[in-house]
């Protein structure tokens, strides 16, 4: 996963940071838009696990490791599945 800015400043925040707060952001898969973010579900180390996402079609989980990029100025993410893999 790589976070992806749109201007030519540093985020002083990684990644990790970055995705285990991404609440409210929106799930893009390859072939559209997924849902919402409603839950970042953590490791007893406070690391990012899954992801629970308020979807169109009722709630879907995601695994942290399938987000390919992060853009959080867009307050975006993107991941490698398709929509109708996640249903």
């Amino acid at each position: 996963m790589r976070a992806v800015e749109r201007y030519t400043g540093r985020s002083c925040w990684s990644d990790t940071y970055l995705l285990s707060h991404c609440e409210g952001y929106r799930l893009d898969a390859t072939d559209g838009t997924v849902g919402y973010v409603e839950r970042v579900v953590r490791r007893p180390d406070g690391g990012p696990v899954v992801l629970r996402v308020n979807g169109i079609n009722g709630s879907v989980t995601v695994a942290v490791a399938d987000v390919v990029e992060l853009h959080p100025h867009d307050e975006s993410l993107l991941i490698r599945q398709t929509r109708r893999s996640l249903a």
